[in-house]
This record gives C-alpha cells, sequence and structure tokens, in this order.
C-alpha cells in the first residue's frame, strides 16, 4: 500500500514547473512501477552501464538525468498503483515486458520537480493521474514524491507509470519501471529478425501489430512494439531502405479510404523518423482499398486489409 502524511494525495501543480521536451508517443503497451533507488550499500540489482540504456519508445528519457541503472524483460510481473482505496494507494501485480531506469538528476533538481514534469509530459500525451504527491509510502518506504499514471486504449489500462524521486544527501535519482501489459503477444507477433527474413524471402512484410483510431491516421498505444521492431531493424542494417504503404478494408468511400492510407502510411513514417530513422530511407505512399489480402465480405477478412506493409527498394 502506498500512503501519504497528508489528509489526501496532493495533485500535481503543473504550471508552476518548466515543462521537459513532452512524451509524444506511447511503446509497447507500457506499465511504470516504482523500486527503492540504489544506496550507497551496495549496487542496485538491476545496474547497467550507462551506454547500454535504451530509451523507451513512450516514456522518453529525462533531459539533462543520467541513466545510472536500466535494465530490459520481455515478459515478468511486478507490482503497480493501479488507484485509491480511501487515503491508501492499491498495489496490483501487472504482466507485461519491463523496462526499469533510475535516474540521476541535474544539481538542484527537486523530487517535486521530476515528477511534474514526467506527469504534465504523459498527461499532454493522453495519460490520467492515478496519484500524486509528496511523502507517499510504499511497504514501509516513504518517497519524497510520487506519481502514478495511465493511459487506455479501447476501456482497458494500456500504460501505467508510477515514477518516485527522492533526494539522497545532495542527489537527486528518481525511478521508472515500466511494464507492456500485452507484452508477451506483441513480442511474439512481430520482431526484427523476421522482418527481415520477410523483406529477404518476398520484399515485402505486413507490419503486424500496428494499429489506428477508427477512421484516423492516429496510432493506437499497441502498434508501438511492432513499430519499435521495424526501427531496430532500419538501425541494425544502415543499407536497407523501405516504402511503407498503407491499405484499407472497402467499408467507405474508395477516395476517402485511398486519402486515409497515405496518411496512416505517412504516420507510421514520421514515428521512425522521428526515433531516428533517416527519412531519406523512407517513402510513403496508400493504396487505399485496392489491394486486398481476404474478402472483405467478413470481419476477419476486413481486418487482414486493414493492414501497413514494408516494401523493400
Amino acid at each position: 500500500m502506498f500512503k501519504t502524511s497528508q489528509a489526501r494525495p496532493v495533485l500535481a501543480q503543473a504550471e508552476d514547473v518548466r515543462v521537459p521536451a513532452r512524451v509524444r508517443r506511447v511503446g509497447l503497451i507500457v506499465a511504470a512501477l516504482t523500486v527503492v533507488c540504489a544506496s550507497a550499500a551496495g549496487a542496485p540489482a538491476w545496474a547497467a552501464q550507462q551506454d547500454q540504456a535504451q530509451e523507451h519508445p513512450v516514456v522518453k528519457a529525462y533531459p539533462g538525468a543520467e541513466v545510472e541503472v536500466f535494465e530490459r524483460k520481455e515478459f515478468d510481473v511486478a507490482k503497480i498503483v493501479t488507484g485509491l482505496r480511501g487515503l491508501e494507494g492499491t498495489l496490483e501485480n501487472a504482466e507485461g515486458a519491463i523496462s526499469h531506469y533510475v535516474y540521476v538528476h541535474a544539481d538542484g533538481t527537486s523530487p517535486i520537480q521530476v515528477v511534474r514534469n514526467f506527469g504534465r509530459a504523459l498527461k499532454d500525451a493522453g495519460f490520467i493521474e492515478v496519484l500524486s504527491g509528496p511523502d507517499i509510502e510504499r511497504d514501509g518506504g516513504r518517497h519524497d514524491y510520487f506519481g502514478a499514471y495511465r493511459l487506455d486504449s479501447n476501456g482497458q489500462p494500456a500504460i501505467h507509470v508510477n515514477v518516485a524521486a527522492d533526494v539522497n544527501g545532495e542527489i537527486t535519482r528518481s525511478d521508472v519501471l515500466i511494464i507492456d501489459v500485452e507484452g508477451m503477444e506483441q513480442v511474439y507477433a512481430v520482431n526484427a529478425d523476421a522482418l527481415y527474413a520477410g523483406l529477404e524471402a518476398t520484399g515485402r512484410v505486413t507490419l503486424d501489430g500496428v494499429q489506428f483510431e477508427t477512421g484516423r491516421a492516429t496510432l493506437r498505444p499497441e502498434s508501438f512494439a511492432a513499430l519499435t521492431e521495424a526501427r531496430n531493424l532500419l538501425i541494425a542494417r544502415p543499407e536497407l531502405k523501405l516504402g511503407v504503404e498503407g491499405h484499407t478494408d472497402n467499408v467507405g468511400a474508395p477516395a476517402t479510404n485511398q486519402s486515409l492510407s497515405l496518411q496512416r502510411a505517412e504516420a507510421v513514417k514520421a514515428w521512425l523518423v522521428e526515433n531516428g530513422v533517416d527519412a531519406s530511407r523512407l517513402t510513403a505512399a496508400g493504396f487505399g482499398d485496392g489491394r486486398p489480402q481476404a474478402s472483405n465480405a467478413d470481419d476477419a477478412g476486413r481486418a487482414r486489409n486493414r493492414r501497413v506493409e514494408l516494401v523493400r527498394q
């Protein structure tokens, strides 16, 4: 349980804090958990070198901070704060792909500043605030400032972010632990090696797992696992150039579907470019409902036809 020494959890007042670069994307479906910051008495269990840390595709690194601890697990279980019961935060187990970070912040950075900046960026990206306040206790350990946030998709929790920030001496550290609730399913849906094998075999491959809001070119959170694998493929093989092709089912007017398919291809291209792929290596095209893979007579067929493909150039 999380407890606060105040009568009620304090909501973040973000207008008092200068906001860092916004978290724009939401990647594997993720949840962030808190763990106790490493103490001088011993090395943290998940310690890793700074240069080994991989920035999460959704919850971006805190500007100006150094990564002291990093680990990623493709599938595991951990406890997250999911809400309030009276004046206490409730802990629940969540399964998925886990990414864990401990940041060491620049001199003069306060715990409240860290949590509020994370919280403001997350809320701007569509998260809701579950809990935020000072002196919050977790299993007997009290944090100087703590925030819990959640992103929903289709009415279900997609991302839980718990951020704990503490001062030890003159050093401010924050813990962010991220879990993709559907991590196992997404990991096995697509990976960089399988994408490359498909391109080698046929010159094109469907980027399974990419989903958009209905009738729009807005990427849904569950898309970021597959998009991250496409990015990993392109980063690992700098000689590779790809066309991103969008396709729709036949629901709606052909002209509308043509425009929508192009917008969706451009959205995927934009995500890849924002995450480190040179724009000159990518093109985007839309084909509407003109190239179906299956019959549009039933839901299963229409679902197959709504897709994004990568084509070797």
